[in-house]
């Protein structure tokens, strides 16, 4: 199984957001060097950032999911079909 790199991230906070949007789709990824940002966020670009990574077979799909604009609320719930 060979990971690919889909995107990066500056801190930690939204990295693991985008680990769980990547979870809700479905696909699984791991972030790599978020252990370094942690202990000392003065590496994060002598590491070149949170890296998430997947399986090749799931980069195209797991670009779109990151890609993707944020959900907008705009006050109304649309669950009701009347």
């Amino acid at each position: 199984m060979r990971l690919v790199t889909v995107g990066f991230y500056y801190n930690q906070h939204k990295a693991h957001l985008g680990k769980l949007w990547l979870d809700q789709a479905n696909i699984d990824s791991v972030l790599a060097d978020i252990e370094i940002v942690i202990m000392n966020w003065l590496y994060v670009q002598a590491i070149g950032f949170i890296k998430p990574q997947v399986r090749e077979e799931d980069s195209d799909r797991a670009s779109e999911v990151l890609n993707a604009p944020p959900l907008q609320y705009d006050g109304i719930l649309n669950d009701d079909p009347g």
